[in-house]
């Protein structure tokens, strides 16, 4: 293996399955891109778009870190992943973003507005957007908590419906179907 070259693992999970793309060799391996399943489409014509030529295989930090992501789907904690990460496929700002909603404790959610004021760009909420849209870490980052001011969760690469799944797994609770509680709202002040 070489370290440019481009690998894929499938990850079963409760949600659908889930595709893994990483680089790296054996000793060296991080996680390039994490693809939620798509409604219609199989995981095989998902990896084949976003990382044409890539080969199946895995090594045991790989393996590692499926184990850690189907906690994840399951509601617990992300602790110890990032370091699995190609970080700096982010540009600055959009990586201050992705801080920012890891702040987010499990069972609350916060909206564009909050994420933006903790990312140090007040008023760039659709900046925030567009970042949480553009993730290629999923579930790990969990732009999954970030929703609309007034609680709507709008969309997500996986579809609402997964959204939704992935937030009632962490503990946030709905007023109606779109939209959580608003004692699941976190302003952003230390809890």
């Amino acid at each position: 293996m070489t370290a440019t070259f481009l690998y894929y693992e499938f990850v079963p999970s409760t949600v659908g399955v889930i595709g893994l793309i990483w680089k790296g060799d054996r000793d060296n391996a991080m996680v390039w891109e994490i693809l939620l399943p798509r409604q219609g489409l199989a995981m095989e014509e998902c990896i084949a778009a976003a990382a044409p030529g890539s080969e199946a295989a895995s090594n045991s930090k790989i393996e590692h870190f499926c184990e850690l992501l189907a906690g994840i789907i399951e509601g617990r904690s992300a602790e110890g992943t990032l370091e699995y990460l190609q970080m700096d496929r982010l540009s600055f700002f959009h990586r201050r973003s992705m801080e920012a909603a890891l702040k987010i404790p499990l069972g609350m959610v916060a909206a564009y507005g909050v994420i933006a004021r903790l990312a140090g760009a007040p008023g760039a909420a659709r900046a925030v957007g567009t970042a949480m849209a553009e993730n290629p870490f999923p579930l790990v980052l969990p732009c999954h908590r970030v929703v609309r001011s007034g609680g709507n969760i709008g969309k997500f690469g996986g579809g609402s419906s997964l959204k939704r799944l992935l937030l009632q797994k962490e503990g946030v609770r709905f007023a109606d179907e779109e939209t959580v509680e608003r004692d699941c709202l976190w302003n952003g002040d230390c809890q």
